[in-house]
């Protein structure tokens, strides 16, 4: 054989031995040993996943209307939580600036909404709807596709 040869054949017999190689070094360690390193395993039962919600409406960079929900604990809401979330997601929440405005719903259970309403000219209208939530198990939620699941309300929350 020519020496060429013979280095690509030992180049490709380097490269398939790293590989195996790599492929041992990613095995998965086991829950008993994380235990150990961690201090504890926490199973799906101690899942834990905090919620808010703020809706600030902001004129010419002043703040006229903020709502904020906040459950710190998704698994231990309480009903004056689930009452205010269910306020908030029920009607239209209305901010006026300026005289001479009115508004007129189609229906009374209009679907949920934000209606801001200007009669002034050159005026900066903001609203911001923050939407946080996190866990302390990441892998969960993203078997859940949380994102999608809040993005999908939040457009639904918003009409379009």
């Amino acid at each position: 054989m020519r020496p060429t040869a013979i280095c690509m054949l030992g180049l490709v017999a380097a490269l398939a031995a790293g590989s195996a190689c790599a492929d041992q070094a990613w095995m998965t360690t086991g829950d008993d040993l994380l235990a150990d390193m961690r201090g504890g395993f926490a199973l799906p039962d101690g899942l834990m996943v905090s919620f808010g919600i703020v809706r600030t409406v902001l004129i010419d960079g002043q703040v006229v209307s903020q709502t904020a929900l906040q459950i710190p604990d998704v698994r231990s809401i309480t009903v004056d939580q689930a009452r205010q979330l269910g306020q908030q997601l029920a009607g239209v929440a209305v901010v006026q600036n300026g005289t001479a405005n009115t508004l007129q719903l189609p229906h009374p259970d209009a679907a949920p909404g934000f209606v801001i309403q200007n009669s002034e000219n050159n005026r900066t209208l903001q609203a911001i709807t923050e939407i946080t939530a996190s866990t302390n198990t990441l892998r969960t939620l993203q078997g859940m596709n949380l994102n999608r699941t809040l993005s999908d309300a939040l457009k639904g929350a918003l009409g379009r």
